[in-house]
């Protein structure tokens, strides 16, 4: 369903934020509420309505979300999943994520547009992984900041890929973040195979965004 839910971002032209607020949204309800897998789908589209008022400018209309499944569910449907999933939540939507943590990281190790671009690829890939649950945000942004560094650098570069200024502002070193890296890398490497879910590759395989989907992973 997440690989669904990222076409359906792409498709409205939804930000990185509202994305992964959507998933985040998605968990914490199905950890909370045992619901149908036939209503999986009706899930996922009200946790990204509740996401787009929360974080976009323009919000896609309640019509546009239920042409999206096809019309597999009504108006009435969306309307009830979203307001059950807001009281489950208790209204919580300001919570931590990787990509705000992603932007300051960023600044920090003075990424410029392509690396960070890259960073929020591996981040959003992230979310394709139930073994990455365990992680705070906070470790997933400085983990991709990790690789996608690792991934930009020159090979004749003598600039160290993580320094003490960047472990300064992550708080992490790099010892600590390599469980996460590892897990993270590896899935850029299926990614670069024949992985089953290729939306946030596609996505970031155009040349809108640097094509960043396409640098070659790294052997760690």
């Amino acid at each position: 369903m997440v690989d669904w839910m990222a076409e359906v971002v792409v498709k409205f032209g939804l930000l990185s934020e509202t994305f992964l607020l959507s998933v985040s949204v998605v968990d914490r309800f199905l950890q909370l509420k045992a619901v149908a897998r036939s209503r999986f789908q009706l899930v996922g589209i009200a946790a990204m309505l509740i996401a787009s008022k929360f974080e976009e400018i323009y919000t896609p209309k309640v019509d546009d979300f239920i042409y999206i499944t096809a019309n597999a569910y009504n108006r009435e449907d969306l309307l009830k999943m979203e307001k059950m999933i807001l009281m489950t939540l208790d209204f919580n939507l300001n919570v931590p994520s990787p990509i705000h943590f992603l932007r300051r990281f960023s600044k920090a190790a003075h990424s410029d547009s392509k690396v960070h671009t890259l960073g929020k690829y591996i981040t959003e890939l992230s979310l394709l992984d139930y073994d990455l649950l365990e992680y705070p945000p906070s470790v997933i942004a400085a983990s991709a900041t990790y690789l996608s560094r690792a991934m930009t650098r020159s090979k004749t570069s003598s600039e160290p890929i993580w320094n003490d200024t960047i472990e300064h502002y992550t708080g992490y070193t790099v010892h600590e973040i390599m469980p996460c890296i590892e897990i993270l890398n590896e899935l850029l490497l299926k990614q670069n195979a024949n992985s089953t879910y290729k939306a946030i590759f596609r996505k970031y395989s155009s040349s809108k965004v640097q094509s960043v989907a396409l640098i070659p992973a790294i052997e760690l």
